[in-house]
């Protein structure tokens, strides 16, 4: 991935992160559908989009995009404790905003 490319995926992904904490969800999602076009290959896009998706209610789209994250990165411990629900919490799960923010606990690696 070019320099440029990565940027522009960086930024996509960061205007999805700030309107999700802005509660801009329709605007997030649009965000983190654009950083899942730039970089297909990645986890994270996929797995933001199920959060979205899952605080709009569209549980069949979330488990769609938590299950492309996981076809991309088995161990995505947000995507794996997405597809479980919120009643079943994965052990190494990490709030998106922290993973994002290099503030995960040790040993959990962020997926950009």
């Amino acid at each position: 991935m070019s320099e440029a490319i990565y940027e522009r995926y960086k930024d996509s992904l960061r205007r999805g992160h700030v309107a999700a904490m802005r509660g801009r969800h329709e605007a997030a999602l649009a965000a983190y559908v654009e950083a899942a076009e730039i970089a297909p290959e990645r986890a994270l896009p996929h797995t933001s989009i199920g959060q979205v998706c899952a605080r709009l209610g569209r549980m069949a789209e979330a488990l769609t995009a938590y299950a492309a994250a996981l076809d991309r990165t088995p161990a995505d411990a947000a995507a794996l404790e997405g597809r479980a629900g919120p009643e079943h919490p994965h052990p190494q799960a990490v709030p998106a905003g922290e993973r994002e923010a290099g503030l995960a606990a040790p040993g959990v690696r962020p997926v950009l």
